[in-house]
């Protein structure tokens, strides 16, 4: 679908919204591009990254407690050995979803390079799994974080 330019009027339609206007009401927004947008262009894309950084930290949240989760579940089970037990990400994958983790390591040697399995990936489900959880989390938390609006000029007061 063709987006209009700044001197055409019409519908812009994006999967549940519809933003029309008229050229003579219409004001025009300056781009880091250096282009001129129409406000209906800037507010999809402001909102396209909104909804980007909401999911982002929505994961990063259900990472964080599932790395609290599997924390909680590696000192249970230290506690009941009476040694130390850490459960890596392969072994929790395995125990979850067998066929999910042979069918990933046979697409990823099939088709992708293969060397990207054995050094890569194995060395990545050999870690434990409440830390990189928590990597991952706060990977998603950085992603999704907000902005700070920065101040360039001289304040004169």
């Amino acid at each position: 679908m063709r987006q209009p330019t700044c001197k055409q009027s019409g519908t812009f339609k994006t999967g549940l919204f519809r933003l029309r206007w008229r050229s003579s009401v219409r004001r025009h927004v300056a781009s880091t591009d250096g282009l001129q947008r129409s406000y209906a262009a800037v507010f999809l894309h402001r909102n396209r990254l909104a909804m980007f950084r909401f999911l982002a930290r929505s994961l990063s949240f259900w990472l964080f407690a599932a790395a609290l989760v599997a924390f909680v579940h590696d000192g249970a089970n230290s506690i009941a050995a009476s040694e130390l037990k850490i459960a890596s990400i392969g072994e929790v994958w395995f125990g979850l979803s067998p066929p999910s983790l042979n069918l990933t390591q046979a697409v990823i040697e099939r088709y992708t390079l293969p060397f990207l399995w054995d050094p890569v990936l194995v060395s990545f489900l050999s870690l434990p799994a409440g830390i990189a959880l928590m990597l991952i989390s706060f990977l998603f938390a950085f992603l999704g974080r907000r902005r700070r609006s920065v101040a360039i000029g001289l304040d004169m007061r």
